[in-house]
């Protein structure tokens, strides 16, 4: 089943800059897919699109078999705390937030009830190895910290799907191997994950890699997975 699906789509700025010239792509459940490309190939304007935070100009995008084009900004709100977990090469954590109360965030935006907030939030840190860490504030985390922090808030609205942008972008090619063990163990429990990339070594981990250039895509690719690390705590 196509969790994502978009066709034909466009994406032209007030400025006439043309990001997207007629992206068709899909998205199976549970498929680690990489999306790669170039500066300025559209990568980051497509990743937008995918997670309802800005609508293409031309085209359609489906979302579990549901048409995006005419929801409105409340059932796209919705659709992005409750159906969406996304990670950033900045991590965009909260500085005077614990790690714990980072990870607690997107519950403030959720259907979920309060008392639920903390069990999640624990059960997310066991997760990514971070529960120890619980209390602490992300200044004093390293990279990597700070990373499986930003997957476990990711992960705290149990989404069906996870967006990471330059998940690895920030960190040492060790740390990102740890992370990326971290992406392909969520993956092996039926995870899916749309990763953006330009390091063929990161897009290696993905069963498809898909390469945009100049706002189309220019090829797919099947290959076998990287071989699974294990993260350090």
């Amino acid at each position: 089943m196509n969790l994502l699906e978009v066709k034909d789509v466009e994406k032209t700025y007030p400025d006439g800059t043309r990001a997207l010239r007629g992206v068709t792509l899909s998205v199976r459940a549970g498929e680690m897919v990489a999306v790669m490309g170039p500066s300025g190939s559209g990568k980051s304007t497509l990743l937008h699109i995918l997670g309802l935070l800005d609508r293409a100009t031309k085209g359609t995008y489906r979302f579990k078999g549901q048409r995006t084009e005419a929801f409105d900004g409340a059932t796209l709100a919705h659709l992005r705390n409750a159906g969406i977990g996304f990670v950033f090469q900045l991590f965009n954590l909260i500085a005077n937030f614990s790690v714990e109360e980072n990870v607690q965030l997107p519950l403030y935006y959720s259907q979920v009830p309060e008392r639920e907030w903390r069990t999640r939030a624990h059960e997310m840190l066991e997760r990514v190895g971070l529960m120890h860490k619980r209390n602490q504030y992300p200044n004093k985390l390293s990279g990597g910290e700070r990373q499986r922090a930003a997957i476990a808030r990711a992960l705290v609205t149990h989404p069906e799907i996870i967006l990471a942008d330059e998940p690895t972008g920030n960190l040492d090619s060790a740390t990102g191997a740890q992370v990326m063990a971290l992406f392909q163990m969520l993956h092996r429990e039926g995870k899916t994950i749309v990763l953006i990339t330009h390091d063929p070594t990161i897009a290696a981990y993905a069963e498809r890699v898909v390469h945009l250039r100049d706002g189309v895509v220019a090829r797919e690719a099947m290959h076998r997975a990287a071989a699974p690390h294990t993260p350090t705590p």
